[in-house]
C-alpha cells in the first residue's frame, strides 16, 4: 500500500528546516526546498521523516499540515489540490459539454501511478 505525504491545510506543502535537514542526512536523492513535487511525495525518506516528526515536519509546527495517507495498491491515483489543501484522488476521466460537437473528454490523466 503506497504512502503519500500531502498538505492537509490551505497554503503550500512546505517542510520545516529540521525535516529537510533530517531528509538530507539520510542521503535522499530528492531535493525538498520550499515545496515538494507530487512525484516526490511517495519518497520513503520523506514518509519516514513526516511519520516520525509529526507536527515538527511542517514549517508551521503549531498545526499538523503535512500528513501521510495510505492508498490501496490497486488504485491509480493523483494528488488534487485547491489553494494548497490537498487530497489523494482516484484517477478518472470527466466530460463537459461542447456547444459545437456535444460531449468531449476534457481531461484524462496521463501520469498514472499505481
Amino acid at each position: 500500500m503506497p504512502k503519500v505525504a500531502i498538505n492537509s491545510n490551505y497554503g503550500i506543502f512546505r517542510l520545516s528546516d529540521a525535516a529537510r535537514h533530517a531528509i538530507e542526512a539520510l542521503d535522499c536523492p530528492h531535493e525538498f526546498k520550499d515545496h515538494a513535487s507530487h512525484e516526490d511525495r511517495t519518497c520513503p525518506f520523506l514518509i519516514a521523516i513526516v511519520e516520525s516528526m509529526g507536527n515538527l515536519a511542517s514549517y508551521r509546527s503549531d498545526r499538523n499540515d503535512i500528513i501521510v495517507v495510505n492508498v490501496p495498491d490497486d488504485v491509480r491515483w493523483h494528488i488534487h489540490e485547491y489553494d494548497g489543501l490537498e487530497y489523494v484522488a482516484e484517477d478518472h476521466r470527466f466530460w463537459c459539454g461542447s456547444p459545437n460537437d456535444g460531449m468531449y473528454i476534457m481531461s484524462e490523466r496521463e501520469n498514472i501511478r499505481q
